[in-house]
């Protein structure tokens, strides 16, 4: 029957002979049917009927329950099919009965693969064996492979340094540029932008992601500079005034091995009245790989508030979450002191991000005080890098925004106040980065409500960074 190409036939036969049979012609018997199944089953895959040569293998697992060749065809059928649980199964049932059978362990780590919550348990499995197996060939491969799906996960849920960990242990086995460019992701993750710049080179990018891969390394050879000097020069003038006031601004930050940086500051303000200077330094810290602070102190001579104090401490929850909570305090040369509470809220959707803020503001004016407040609204959308961005943004409150208030344009206190507005940002080449952010204000000036009651305000904020 099985020459005649009657299958069916040949293997009924067989199967009622093995059901009388005793044990020792069974397992005899059991080789035969097997010569039977192979070819039959191989013939069925190359002509792409899978789901019969499933049957057929669910057939003959039926009487031969524990057969190799047949566990390891109904394995790779089922990943052929897409049926996950199925080939995780048998792939339990197999390793669990060749416990030696290293190819049984590379096809149930791959099927583990194919379950998320599954993930760490099969690398760590492929982990143990190529201890074992340094110079299996198949099984560091598929190592490797598996480092990539996990590490990328990992990456994904902001798990840098578990990440790092993961690509340094495949690394060891087989040199593999695809792990050496996530290597420099973890990196990136980690802040540590130099050896981020080194690892991602290795990355080879197609033509259509050739100029947002340099663009990114320009960011990330940036962001490894320790030094970096700001011009930024911003033009307000009211929409019912021709006058312009500018305000000028020059600084220096140093970065520090240990990721904190020291910022020197200088603010230049001409008005029709005169000049006035101000002078800030800013300090950050990373406390923790998810806390940092920051604290700036300044003083004017005028236009700008006479002191300025403000403290803040940032909190980022994994994977995409950063919180923010700040104090501050401001004299003013009106005799007037504020203080204020800042919270803010930070979220990161692949490439945007979203951030609300809510400033609370007491003001003491006279020995009377007022509660006042400002909630910002901003939106950015990063293209390759964080230098490469569009944003939009807004306010609203009975209060000038923050910003606004330490430049003195205007205090519009206890009275309607918006805003408006829309910037972008570049990265011109490793060293050079340029932004320009213009916002439009509408506030209520205080008065009966007539043709003045309501004021615009129009501002264009340009910026040059150098980074050496």
């Amino acid at each position: 029957y099985n020459k005649q190409g009657r299958y069916d036939q040949a293997l009924l036969i067989y199967e009622q002979v093995l059901g009388s049979a005793n044990e020792e012609e069974r397992q005899r018997l059991l080789s035969g049917y097997s010569d039977i199944m192979i070819p039959r089953v191989k013939n069925l895959l190359e002509a792409y009927k899978l789901t019969v040569a499933q049957q057929s293998v669910d057939r003959w697992l039926t009487v031969d329950q524990y057969n190799q060749d047949a566990l390891l065809y109904m394995i790779n059928i089922c990943y052929q099919l897409k049926d996950n649980d199925a080939m995780l199964r048998y792939a339990q049932i197999a390793e669990g009965q060749y416990a030696d059978d290293v190819a049984f362990k590379i096809k149930l780590a791959e099927a583990m693969t194919h379950k998320v919550e599954k993930l760490a348990d099969s690398w760590a499995l492929l982990h143990s064996q190529v201890k074992l197996n340094p110079f299996h060939i198949p099984l560091v491969n598929t190592f490797t492979n598996t480092t990539e799906e996990y590490a990328g996960r990992l990456l994904k849920g902001k798990e840098h340094e578990m990440a790092l960990n993961v690509i340094d242990t495949a690394l060891h086995y087989k040199d593999n540029k695809a792990l050496k460019y996530m290597k420099g992701l973890a990196y990136e993750g980690l802040k540590n932008y130099d050896s981020a710049y080194y690892y991602q080179k290795f990355y080879e990018p197609s033509l259509l992601e050739l100029d947002d891969f340099k663009s990114h390394l320009n960011y990330l050879g940036q962001k490894s500079f320790h030094n970096t000097v700001s011009v930024s020069h911003l033009r307000a003038r009211f929409g019912d005034d021709y006058a312009i006031s500018t305000i000028s601004t020059v600084d220096y930050t140093r970065l520090n091995a240990d990721g904190s940086t020291y910022t020197g500051r200088i603010n230049y303000a001409g008005r029709a009245e005169g000049k006035g200077v101000q002078g800030q330094f800013e300090w950050e810290r990373p406390w923790t790989a998810d806390l940092s602070s920051r604290l700036d102190v300044a003083w004017a001579n005028k236009y700008f508030a006479k002191i300025a104090l403000n403290a803040a401490a940032i909190y980022t929850w994994k994977p995409s979450w950063e919180a923010e909570a700040g104090l501050g305090f401001r004299n003013f040369y009106t005799k007037q002191n504020l203080f204020n509470l800042n919270l803010g809220i930070s979220k990161e959707i692949e490439d945007f991000r979203l951030n609300a803020k809510l400033s609370n503001l007491y003001l003491n004016s006279a020995g009377q005080g007022r509660y006042l407040y400002s909630l910002m609204g901003k939106a950015q959308y990063f293209m390759n890098s964080p230098k490469n961005y569009v944003l939009a943004m807004g306010s609203i409150g009975n209060s000038p925004d923050i910003d606004l208030l330490d430049n003195q344009f205007y205090n519009s206190f206890n009275f309607f106040n918006a805003m408006v507005g829309a910037g972008l940002g570049r990265s011109i080449s490793r060293n050079i980065g340029v932004s320009a952010i213009g916002t439009w204000y509408n506030f209520q000036t205080g008065k009966e409500l007539d043709n003045s009651a309501y004021r615009n305000l129009y501002n264009l904020y340009l910026q040059l960074n150098v980074y050496f």
